[in-house]
């Protein structure tokens, strides 16, 4: 009522006496959002976050739709959600209760996985500044996207823009496979897909990496003069430095794009005969024919994953 507009009806006579017991009272002056000019809407929302700022936007949106109705009509709403609406309030005692209360609905209407929890894990609890959190956010997103609709994108842009410079896009389904396999190899133990529990594991690995680097940081910290504030290893840069590579390195090995690797790259590495360079990419060839093939040796993803990464950080 106060930034929007004045959602009492002029043939409600109890209503307009309550308005004008309240007008008596001397209150702050307020106008109504439609009335402000762009300048003052931007003053008014620029103290906001941008979870807040959108959490704003939807009301003001909701506002003018009910704005459009009558008393009547209000009423009826209310009485639809107060009648039909139910909400099913439960606080479990564990996360994994948690979990398997919402994955046993038979997933009707959701497309929920465990490497979506694990986003929300990296991006939301383990990132600091809101604005990090968000732009990890979407980083994410854009890694996840189907590399069929990113090719298609980039076809569209200038053709003559690097190819490095563009995000590389290799789908949700290549990103919890790249999780599965450096989580393996971090903590020394085969993680399994089984039910979303994953998620319980891939947290484990994101709070060893973080206190493991965060420790480094302070030892080089204390050796260093410097008197600038220490700034913490994050959810962020969990993500820049360790799910993003893998997943990318990963993509690249499933479709054989050998000859998009750093280290097999004729520009990059300018030692390497064009004999070793075909060597190198048969060798990779069989690896992934026999990792993909036979399921016993599946396993074997986890080294030759570790191994190309090293490649990739060396080149």
């Amino acid at each position: 009522k106060i930034l929007v507009n004045n959602l009492d009806d002029e043939d409600d006579d109890d209503e307009e006496e309550d308005t004008t017991t309240v007008t008596a009272v001397s209150l702050p002056p307020t106008n109504t959002w439609s009335k402000l000019t762009p300048k003052q809407k931007s003053h008014l929302l620029t103290p906001l976050s941008n979870a807040n700022t959108r959490i704003y936007h939807n009301f003001v949106h909701l506002t003018k739709r009910l704005s459009l109705l009558t008393t009547r009509e209000r009423l009826r709403l209310l009485d639809y959600i107060v009648e039909r609406v139910h909400l099913l309030v439960c606080i479990p005692e564990t996360s994994r209760i948690a979990r398997n209360i919402v994955m046993s609905q038979g997933r009707k209407g959701m497309d929920n996985e465990a490497v979506d929890d694990f986003k929300g894990l990296v991006c939301f609890r383990y990132t600091l500044d809101e604005d990090d959190m968000y732009q990890t956010f979407d980083q994410w997103d854009e890694l996840a996207a189907e590399p069929a609709a990113a090719i298609s994108s980039s076809i569209t842009n200038d053709s003559s823009s690097s190819s490095l410079s563009k995000p590389i896009a290799v789908g949700r389904d290549i990103i919890s496979s790249a999780c599965l396999l450096r989580a393996s190899a971090a903590l020394r133990t085969k993680i399994r897909s089984r039910g979303g529990d994953e998620v319980y594991e891939w947290e484990r690995w994101l709070r060893q990496e973080l206190w493991l680097q965060n420790q480094l940081l302070a030892k080089q910290h204390e050796k260093s003069t410097s008197t600038t504030p220490l700034q913490p290893w994050q959810g962020k840069d969990f993500f820049a430095k360790k799910i993003q590579p893998a997943s990318i390195v990963l993509h690249k090995f499933r479709t054989r794009q050998f000859d998009e690797f750093s280290f097999l790259s004729k520009d990059v590495n300018k030692k390497m005969t064009k004999k070793e360079r075909s060597s190198v990419i048969a060798r990779l060839d069989f690896l992934r024919d026999v990792i993909m093939g036979v399921t016993s040796a599946k396993e074997a993803e986890i080294v030759v994953l570790d191994i190309l990464l090293r490649a990739e950080e060396e080149a």
